[in-house]
């Protein structure tokens, strides 16, 4: 509950300025600010879980534009991105706060690569893509028609980890405020 709520407080109160780097750039700034790099918001976010006590790292990770790595001989330029790592009953749950879904452990899709390195104090340790969120995606719908042959009625659909990220993404402007939810009336006058 306390990393839902610090994750979903850093998404609302953070814009991503669509920048990759490993590095954050100075934290204060963003924090005045309110806009930052990836791994600047992720980083205050880490620091704020950190805070709370959660079991938390950052992890380095290529973005599937910036291409795979390269396990067996690593180096940093291989990386452009850095997101987050939370242990919860000995799961790893990865969380990355400049993307498009709400839930923790659903990754942009853009975060989805096959290996990802877990800084650690004592050095770091490969994180392997095993996903358990699926394609979610629920219809219903209503239709009607009157006497003079018209059909009206609506479609309601609810999508949920992945399946919300693609809704997002290719009907950004028709979402309602309410995270998962779209409405439409079809074939209404």
């Amino acid at each position: 509950e306390k990393a839902q709520a610090i994750y979903s407080w850093v998404k609302k109160t953070y814009q991503w300025d669509s920048t990759y780097t490993l590095t954050p750039t100075k934290l204060q700034e963003v924090q005045r600010t309110r806009v930052g790099s990836g791994a600047a918001i992720n980083m205050l976010m880490l620091h704020m879980m950190q805070d709370a006590r959660l079991d938390v790292a950052p992890v380095l990770i290529s973005t599937r534009d910036h291409g795979p790595i390269q396990v067996v001989a690593p180096n940093l330029a291989q990386f452009n991105h850095v997101i987050v790592r939370l242990k919860i009953r000995g799961k790893d749950m990865l969380m990355d706060a400049t993307g498009d879904v709400e839930s923790i452990g659903v990754l942009p899709k853009r975060a989805l690569n096959q290996a990802r390195f877990v800084v650690l104090p004592d050095g770091g340790d490969w994180i392997y893509l095993q996903t358990r969120n699926q394609l979610i995606r629920y219809t219903y719908s209503r239709f009607t028609l009157n006497d003079k042959g018209v059909m009206t009625g609506a479609i309601s659909l609810t999508s949920r980890d992945y399946s919300e990220a693609q809704e997002r993404e290719s009907h950004r402007f028709h979402w309602l405020s309410i995270v998962g939810y779209k409405h439409e009336t079809l074939l209404s006058k």
